[in-house]
């Protein structure tokens, strides 16, 4: 059984904590379809050689504000400009576990930001499309409101059980 956990972490220009969540995401159908076909070296059907790398954050589409399913193919948001970091996984996982952070800096990512999720393969487009290479989870949240002078640190945590 896959658990995915999101941990946002917003800080002013102090480095004082402003925000946190920490958000249950949503494995989509074509992440389950990419780990397997990782597990397996597939490279028939996904993009050669690539892990996941990508988290990205955006803001919702007006009247856009269902949760995120299984069969989403594409974000329910609005990319936001600078909205896309490559991420570093961090060392010493357990068995059955994985964590990996990224940091958007000031001045990236302004917005009221309400979803993120974790892409592989070719860095996403705005607005998020089918072309973003695979679209492996997401996670949808109230808003968290990104000054240009705040930083958000994004770390997902997943284990498979």
């Amino acid at each position: 059984r896959y658990k995915g956990v999101i941990s946002l972490t917003l800080r002013d220009e102090n480095n004082n904590i402003k925000c946190q969540r920490t958000v249950e995401n949503s494995f989509l159908n074509v992440g389950k379809v990419w780990a397997i076909q990782r597990l397996f070296d597939d490279t028939s059907s996904v993009v050669s050689g690539t892990a996941g790398q990508y988290f990205y954050v955006g803001a919702s589409i007006s009247g856009n504000n269902v949760g995120a399913t299984a069969t989403d193919t594409t974000g329910q948001c609005t990319f936001v400009s600078g909205g896309q970091i490559n991420f570093v996984y961090q060392t010493g996982a357990v068995a059955g576990s994985m964590s990996a952070t990224a940091t958007f800096p000031t001045g990236t990512a302004n917005a009221a930001i309400t979803e993120a999720g974790i892409f592989a393969g070719t860095p996403v487009n705005a607005p998020l499309s089918t072309g973003d290479g695979v679209f492996i989870a997401r996670a949808q949240f109230t808003a968290i409101n990104k000054l240009t002078t705040d930083t958000l640190q994004v770390k997902w945590d997943v284990s498979i059980a």
